[in-house]
């Protein structure tokens, strides 16, 4: 070797992948827990649903616990689009993302309102103890915001837009 010759630098580490792994084994971490505590509140409470507050537990647990499967969904579809040349232009992929990710979004969203609606129960509940919730309206309104954030979820997904977003985010460069 030639001792005048300047040493190359290293190459600097793909803090990105790494970060990207770090984020889904936490995002795994997290989904297990939702799915398993999630699961229980459902059981616990599907016996009762004729009455308001066991009914608002069980939508709130069914939500939330959709939420951690989609979470578990997105970490392994995260990892397959990681992995060099598995999968990373399949369509296949990009519809099963674009779907977690509408329901993801649904289920938050519906999460939101039933504690909203669990709030107001318990507002009312308070401010007039005797006075009792309309258990179909609440079916109702819930079954309605839920419909309604579906249809238009629907309606308005593209799948290029997520398709270019998830290939900017772990575009892989190879030699």
């Amino acid at each position: 070797p030639d001792p005048t010759a300047v040493p190359t630098p290293l190459p600097p580490p793909d803090l990105g992948t790494a970060f990207y792994a770090c984020n889904m084994v936490l995002n795994a971490l997290l989904a297990v827990a939702a799915i398993t505590l999630n699961s229980t509140m459902v059981m616990f409470h599907k016996g009762n649903l004729g009455e308001t507050v066991p009914f608002t537990y069980f939508t709130l647990s069914v939500s939330d616990l959709i939420t951690g499967v989609c979470a578990a969904l997105h970490s392994i579809l995260f990892l397959v689009l990681l992995i060099p040349g598995a999968a990373q232009g399949s369509p296949a992929v990009f519809c099963l993302v674009g779907a977690s990710y509408i329901l993801t979004v649904i289920s938050f969203r519906v999460s939101c309102f039933v504690s909203l609606v669990f709030a107001m129960i318990r507002t009312v509940n308070i401010v007039w103890p005797f006075r009792f919730v309309n258990h179909k309206l609440v079916v109702a309104a819930i079954a309605g915001y839920s419909a309604i954030w579906l249809l238009s979820s629907c309606r308005r997904l593209s799948f290029s837009s997520i398709q270019i977003h998830i290939l900017s985010m772990f575009s892989l460069k190879r030699n």
